[in-house]
């Protein structure tokens, strides 16, 4: 397994490769959090978009059940950019969702063609992701605030940052897809583009 993170002016890349030995579900993401205004505050009014149509439906204990409803009429609707706080409250905590992508842009990096994924704007910075994945994650930090402080003494708070984290669809292995045999090559490219409103 590797990954090669590279710097490219105001974006970063991410690049994974795995080569298996002998038949092996692989799917690599990257879990990290942003907040686009800085630590101490909610990412409830940052405004997100996500190409995506349908999203990956799950049980009571948020397992995957490989069913794809459309995300039309749903709180899970960010086709049209919206406040990501703005259909939570009663039923819905928060998000932690996976998004079956619909993309409509692309641009290339290291060569590649990689799909706009979804974009998150704060008050003054916008964060794009581009994949070369099918799917990707939301998760609004709806746990958060429960555990230890962050390094240097950050209070953790619900809802204080955000993850977007490109992949397989989760639980997929159990529907026959996301095997690799041995020696067959498995890549993903994943970049986060940073740019100023």
């Amino acid at each position: 397994v590797e990954a090669t993170y590279t710097l490219l002016d105001s974006a970063l890349a991410i690049e994974y490769k795995a080569i298996p030995d002998g038949k092996t579900p692989i799917s690599m993401t990257n879990h990290s959090y942003f907040n686009l205004d800085g630590f101490g505050g909610k990412i409830t009014d940052h405004v997100a978009t996500i190409y995506a149509d349908a999203y990956t439906a799950v049980d009571g204990t948020l397992i995957p059940n490989g069913e794809h409803p459309s995300v039309s009429g749903t709180p899970f609707d960010f086709r049209e950019p919206h406040a990501i706080g703005e259909r939570i409250g009663g039923d819905i905590v928060g998000y932690d969702h996976n998004y079956i992508l619909n993309p409509k842009f692309n641009k290339e990096f290291l060569g590649q063609k990689l799909d706009l994924a979804a974009s998150v704007s704060g008050k003054e910075l916008t964060l794009s992701v581009y994949t070369d994945q099918p799917c990707i994650q939301f998760y609004i930090g709806n746990f958060l605030g429960k555990g230890p402080n962050f390094k240097g003494g950050i209070k953790p708070i619900q809802h204080g940052a955000f993850c977007l984290e490109t992949q397989t669809e989760p639980n997929s292995v159990n529907h026959g897809v996301g095997f690799y045999s041995a020696g067959e090559v498995y890549r993903h490219t994943t970049v986060y583009a940073v740019s100023r409103k």
